[in-house]
């Protein structure tokens, strides 16, 4: 992204923002129309998005927004896996703007996060889409835990990277399931190789070799 496309008064801040005062004007003309609501809670996240390069205090103003209007619409549809997507996506979202500030907030909102995407991929166990999400919230959790503790840090990384082997077994041509995996597999050896680049090494090696046999 280049710096225009960051600066306060681009054109993509600008965009963004009219989509979500013509959002919030359809949700005003129709308070409980569910698609509308929805069509204001994407707006939002991606206004947040372009404003944690610029502005991380107003981002978390339109997550939190964003969360309010998720959890919402999980009441209006509890156990609707589209709505509930959206609310683990909401809460990921301030988890990530509350970080480095606020380790134990962080820590709640991706927790809770995590346990919805728990959920869903027990739910929907064939669902690759609903794994690579549980994926995302594990290593999230893993981020907010490895401050204060980075053994439990270390297991979210290393579910993380059990799952993402799968993936990209299931579909070896899949870019995305080949960069999760090295993601996955980057946490994984970071937080070992500093101390003990045997075991690093050696875990990596095990966890691809039980899944590739």
């Amino acid at each position: 992204m280049s710096d225009t496309a960051r600066a306060p008064g681009s054109d993509r801040e600008n965009l963004a923002n009219t989509t979500v005062e013509v959002n919030r004007r359809m949700v005003a003309e129709n308070p409980n129309n569910q698609q509308a609501l929805t069509e204001l809670l994407a707006s939002l996240v991606s206004f947040g998005d372009v404003m944690s390069f610029v502005d991380p205090s107003k981002a978390e103003e339109h997550y939190l927004e964003a969360l309010d209007i998720a959890r919402q619409l999980v009441a209006t549809n509890p156990g609707s896996p589209e709505e509930l997507h959206d609310l683990a996506v909401s809460l990921d979202r301030v988890g990530d703007v509350l970080l480095p500030a606020d380790l134990t907030a962080a820590r709640k909102h991706h927790l809770e996060a995590l346990d919805i995407r728990r959920e869903l991929s027990a739910k929907y166990p064939e669902n690759q889409q609903a794994l690579r999400d549980l994926t995302v919230s594990l290593d999230k959790m893993g981020d907010a835990l490895l401050p204060v503790d980075p053994a439990a840090a270390h297991e979210h990384y290393l579910e993380s990277l059990g799952i993402a082997l799968s993936l990209a077994e299931a579909n070896p041509d899949n870019q995305l399931a080949a960069h999760d995996l090295a993601v996955s597999l980057d946490k994984v050896g970071d937080i070992l190789l500093p101390d003990d680049p045997t075991s690093a090494k050696n875990t990596i090696s095990k966890h691809w070799t039980s899944h590739g046999s």
